[in-house]
């Protein structure tokens, strides 16, 4: 049972934060390990449980037959796809008590502080390869964050599809690494594209 719950978060609760980018086999299985941690500290009740797994076979019921019309398109197909997933998000939430919802979002900011600690620490690492300022720190640490409150305030836009939420998200991280180039020297720039190689080359090794 707890792992048709722990299923339910992560189609649920988690799914819009990775609406415009698939996370690697490796961040799925992290992820997963996150949810099922989650599940054991909200204390669901059975009949919670036996709620959310009707909510689960409603939504796998409805996504079948999505994927039996063949009379839609790619883009719509993806749209209604994204759409079903939100209603059951929020149907998913309609069922914890406001002490779980409190509970939930308290898990969402712990992991979303341990993240950021992890990014502290990367750009530490950036600092030291690349040699970088104080002052190019700080700068691209306010891009940084100004580019994650613009992908927030998208992702919590309900109006938009989930073709249209992606291409704003790309738009927003292409701009990004524009204005992190514009604050590189152009050296720091060359070793910072070989550090992206290097990273790529390494995560095509691992597949």
């Amino acid at each position: 049972m707890k792992k048709i719950i722990a299923s339910l978060l992560i189609a649920g609760t988690f799914i819009l934060s990775a609406a415009a980018q698939k996370p690697d086999n490796e961040e799925n299985r992290k992820h997963h390990h996150g949810n099922e941690m989650a599940i054991k500290e909200l204390n669901l009740t059975r009949a919670q449980q036996q709620e959310m797994r009707a909510n689960k076979e409603n939504y796998k019921t409805q996504i079948n037959a999505l994927n039996k019309n063949e009379g839609l398109s790619v883009k719509d197909a993806k749209d209604k796809r994204f759409a079903l997933r939100k209603e059951q998000h929020e149907k998913m939430l309609s069922i914890l008590t406001p002490e779980q919802k409190n509970k939930l979002a308290q898990l969402k900011t712990e992991r979303h502080n341990d993240k950021d600690e992890k990014n502290t620490k990367k750009m530490d690492k950036s600092k030291a390869k690349l040699n970088l300022t104080d002052e190019q720190v700080a700068k691209i640490k306010a891009g940084r964050e100004a580019a994650h409150q613009k992908m927030k305030s998208i992702k919590e836009n309900t109006q938009l599809s989930k073709t249209e939420m992606k291409a704003q998200i790309m738009a927003i991280k292409d701009q990004n690494k524009n204005d992190m180039k514009s604050i590189l020297t152009p050296e720091q720039a060359g070793k910072w594209d070989q550090m992206k190689q290097e990273k790529a080359n390494k995560k095509e090794a691992k597949q």
